[in-house]
């Protein structure tokens, strides 16, 4: 690939983006299972909601010091934001575990 091709200057801002994209989303999820919690008496949703938005609050913090330094192409795979990645993903599987038992009557 050229160099004219690589887009160098926007990439992180993309990145960063989708990143601000998917904890907004998340903040949402974890409201509205705070609703529902406190309206159905429900400690587990409450509790959930708690872990999403602890996550989203951490996240925020997270990424304004990553999207703030300069990139490199070892920042993509470095073992800290593997962790992040993972971290996100268990409180999503969470989440939709959390909200299928509650669908479903269990909660």
């Amino acid at each position: 690939m050229r160099e004219a091709e690589r887009d160098p200057g926007l990439q992180p801002e993309r990145t960063s983006m989708s990143w601000f994209r998917t904890q907004l989303l998340m903040a949402w999820v974890g409201l509205i299972f705070m609703k529902l919690g406190l309206h159905h008496g429900t400690i587990v949703l409450c509790l959930v909601s708690g872990i999403i938005l602890l996550t989203v609050y951490v996240g925020l913090f997270y990424n304004q010091r990553r999207f703030t330094v300069r990139f490199n192409d070892q920042m993509a795979v470095c073992e800290t934001e593997i962790i992040a990645k993972k971290i996100l993903s268990a409180v999503v599987v969470i989440a939709a575990i959390t909200y299928g038992l509650y669908t479903s009557g269990i909660l």
